[in-house]
């Protein structure tokens, strides 16, 4: 018998002695006698590490389970995420145009929009659009008109553009939302386009691309065009109706003028 350079791991915890043949690769004799798998310790400064870390696991575990037990916050269901967030849009724009202009602002767009970009048609009824589609209506009342007609400064008018793209992109992007009401707004911006003085917030073109992909994604392209599998339970209850094939127009029209302006092929046949 020999002794190994490297005491096995049970050995080493029980701090004796481990005999091992001089045969590489053999058990030592306590190990093969109590059926025992014989691995090698690995060298302190491993072990060393080892042990760190495994206090760090424990020492978040217990950092989590306090949490979790002190916090009392109940769980909001995604009916009421929505609604939040719908409140949080409409407080935004109700801090920065009031309730009388924003009416005025909407009774244009549906008076003046139609012969220029006939893409919705909007409630002319604030309270009702309010209710149905904040995201779209504040798309509307911050593209479609221009700083004097809001009535707003200019540093309240770059605010609010960079705050609408902002949300249209946290719906979007980060939040994975898909409605007829998005698309809707993209094309509003896309179409209304504006940058401010502190950089562009996206291109016309890729919001057309974000708006079409959607639309896609909603059953409202056609049969031709099928989302991917992913997007088979966003597809829209009636993709067929008035309102979705008149967006879905929109989309091919602003994609079909999107790819001559960049001289590049239409990527919907």
């Amino acid at each position: 018998m020999g002794k190994r350079n490297r005491a096995c791991e049970e050995c080493h915890r029980l701090k004796i002695k481990c005999d091992v043949s001089t045969s590489s690769g053999k058990a030592c004799e306590r190990c093969t006698r109590n059926d025992l798998e014989c691995v090698p310790a690995a060298p302190r400064l491993q072990r060393d590490r080892i042990n760190q870390l495994e206090a760090q696991v424990q020492e978040l575990k217990n950092a989590l389970s306090d949490r979790s037990s002190n916090d009392t916050t109940p769980t909001r269901s995604p009916s009421s995420l929505l609604e939040n967030q719908d409140g949080m849009i409409l407080s935004f724009l109700d801090a920065r145009i009031p309730f009388q202009k924003q009416q005025q602002l909407l009774c244009h767009f549906g008076q003046h929009a139609d012969t220029a970009w006939p893409i919705i048609r909007v409630s002319m009824n604030l309270d009702q659009i309010r209710v149905r589609s904040p995201i779209l209506l504040l798309s509307i009342l911050v593209y479609s008109v221009s700083q004097d007609m809001q009535g707003t400064d200019l540093e309240t008018h770059d605010e609010l553009v960079r705050e609408t793209m902002r949300m249209l992109g946290e719906e979007v992007i980060a939040r994975g939302q898909k409605s007829l009401e998005l698309v809707q707004a993209l094309l509003v911006a896309a179409f209304w386009s504006k940058y401010t003085r502190k950089g562009e917030q996206a291109s016309c073109y890729q919001i057309v691309q974000l708006a079409v992909d959607m639309a896609i994604d909603l059953g409202i392209a056609g049969f031709s065009l099928q989302p991917s599998p992913a997007a088979y339970f966003c597809r829209l209850e009636d993709a067929t109706s008035l309102e979705a094939r008149r967006t879905w127009l929109s989309c091919y029209v602003a994609l079909s003028t999107s790819s001559v302006s960049m001289r590049r092929p239409n990527t919907v046949p």
